[in-house]
């Protein structure tokens, strides 16, 4: 009889295909037990360990977080957990709740911090865009393992792992790898303090892998999932390069998660990975891709900040067609009918500036992106592809993007004061304006 973990790497393994054991070893990061992790800790020094036990027919993770510390290094975590789906079981040292935070007072020498997590998660429309029954287990580790204010040393150093304890014959699989067969390290440097993010899969699973150029992707799903899993890592072979060129970046690894109803019928992207239901086609009938969208995602990571959300979200929908114009998948014909698509549709949306911007916003937002890059090619023939230096200015500096700010990585890639104020003129117009003015563009 095969062990649980013989089962889970089977379950896996099965769905690989030949000659891909180089990619999986590249992907599966060093795992090991709390015991083989464990070190001695020096001074200033910290140990993290996230870990979770899926328990399917209650529909809740029994988290713990525990610290291993010489001295106080690291001495509280004051933590965004919503009573109605976190409640904490019991913690070494002093934890107390007020309304939706948790702050733990974080014993010298280290402690733990127990609690449960509600998974399932229903949105507005009755999708699920998180879940935890017999079938299997789909959700964010940025939620099970929430954000947290943390007060430590002054220059201290610390490391963070993470394991996912499942069910008999199921595997865990995240940005980090399989995390069911030991723990796995968690590495973000753009964080004081690393926790485990992204999405996260556990079940019967299929998947698949390959190794792209310096970027190691996964596809996974349950097994019996209607997603095409070598599809879709074709057409993620076709297109993440120019991604990269365009942004400047791509993280090493990319985690691809897909179900079927009753899960949100879209794409939700996330760090290093991006959900996709099984349903979506690589090219929509409109010529956009819900997959290079969500690609766009993990390649920028960037939040809007104020009144910004619709850069963020029409970005990543222009390119989302402009990968394929230049790639050769899409003509340029059907490139120009989709923008003329969307800038149609954008005449629904009376302003661009919306707390989340979807549908005609984000339509709204590409037809405008689209003509601003066709004004500055008039202006300036030699001036090709400036916006994309713009978008890698914006994603190195790493910042809630606002329209300022926008304005200003404008500026610095060469865009005219006067093409500069068409644009925020256009931005903040009425949407009988700015369909004027972007029509105008596209004559």
């Amino acid at each position: 009889m095969k062990s649980r973990s013989a089962k889970a790497m089977s379950a896996v393994t099965s769905a690989l295909p030949t000659g891909h054991w180089s990619a999986l070893l590249l992907l599966l990061p060093f795992a090991c037990g709390i015991g083989a992790c464990a070190a001695a800790v020096s001074e200033g020094t910290y140990t993290a360990y996230f870990s979770a036990e899926l328990e399917p027919v209650a529909g809740v993770a029994q988290a713990e977080l525990r610290i291993e510390q010489s001295g106080d290094t690291l001495r509280e975590l004051d933590f965004a957990m919503p009573a109605e789906r976190y409640e904490v079981r019991s913690a070494d040292g002093a934890v107390e709740r007020s309304g939706a935070r948790v702050r733990w007072r974080v014993p010298e020498g280290g402690g733990t911090l127990r609690y449960s997590y509600v998974v399932a998660n229903k949105r507005a429309n009755g999708a699920y865009d998180a879940q935890l029954n017999a079938a299997g287990a789909l959700f964010r580790g940025d939620d099970l393992f929430p954000p947290a204010r943390v007060r430590m040393q002054r220059g201290s150093r610390g490391r963070s792992l993470v394991q996912i304890n499942t069910p008999e014959g199921w595997s865990a699989w995240t940005q980090y790898g399989a995390t069911n067969e030991g723990f796995v390290p968690v590495a973000d440097p753009r964080r004081a303090f690393d926790r485990p993010t992204g999405w996260m899969i556990a079940g019967e699973l299929g998947v698949r892998l390959d190794k792209l150029p310096d970027v190691v992707v996964a596809v996974a799903a349950w097994q019996g999932s209607s997603i095409r899993r070598n599809d879709l890592l074709a057409f993620l072979r076709l297109h993440l390069a120019e991604a990269r060129q365009i942004t400047g970046r791509f993280p090493p690894r990319l985690l691809v998660v897909a179900a079927d109803d009753p899960f949100w019928r879209g794409g939700l992207s996330a760090t290093q990975s991006f959900y996709l239901h099984g349903d979506r086609p690589l090219i929509s009938e409109n010529g956009t891709s819900t997959v290079l969208h969500e690609l766009m995602h993990v390649a920028m990571r960037l939040g809007g900040g104020e009144g910004g959300d619709w850069l963020i979200e029409g970005i990543a929908e222009f390119y989302s067609l402009e990968l394929m114009r230049r790639i050769g998948t899409i003509s340029e014909e059907r490139f120009a009918a989709a923008i003329a698509s969307l800038e149609n549709w954008g005449r629904q949306a009376p302003s661009l500036f919306v707390d989340r911007s979807a549908g005609p916003v984000t339509a709204r937002a590409v037809a405008l992106l689209a003509a601003l890059e066709q004004r500055w090619a008039r202006e300036e023939p030699s001036a090709a592809r400036r916006l994309d230096a713009a978008v890698r200015a914006v994603v190195e500096a790493a910042e809630p993007l606002t329209l300022a700010r926008f304005l200003s990585a404008l500026e610095g890639a060469g865009a005219s004061a006067a093409l500069r104020q068409w644009f925020a003129d256009s931005a903040r117009g009425s949407t009988t304006g700015a369909a004027q003015k972007t029509g105008a563009a596209q004559e």
